[in-house]
């Protein structure tokens, strides 16, 4: 599973560029929303934008723990976008995303 989920008690001396630009999902209730992570400072806290499907261009700015965002490194930013484009569509199957 190409999942990662980053714990609050892991060192947080992570390059942190490496999780800004890239595809996470964000616990939305009792399921998961695919959400792009855009940037991150020292403490854990993400800035994340939960875009509409299918105008992935517009959406909703969320800030929210680490602890609370799955990285999904199987897929970049700009597949995860054709893919919501497409109503997720391969979401499941071609990058293997699963809860």
């Amino acid at each position: 599973m190409t999942l990662t989920r980053r714990s609050r008690k892991k060192n947080y001396n992570i390059r942190l560029e490496l999780l800004t630009n890239t595809s996470g999902l964000i616990r939305w209730q009792e399921y998961w929303r695919p959400v792009y992570i855009v940037e991150q400072d020292e403490d854990g806290t993400c800035v994340l934008f939960l875009p509409d499907v299918p105008e992935t261009n517009k959406g909703h700015v969320l800030v929210a723990k680490q602890d609370h965002v799955i990285v999904v490194s199987s897929i970049t930013a700009n597949q995860l976008d054709a893919s919501l484009k497409n109503m997720g569509k391969g979401l499941c199957t071609e990058y293997k995303i699963s809860s």
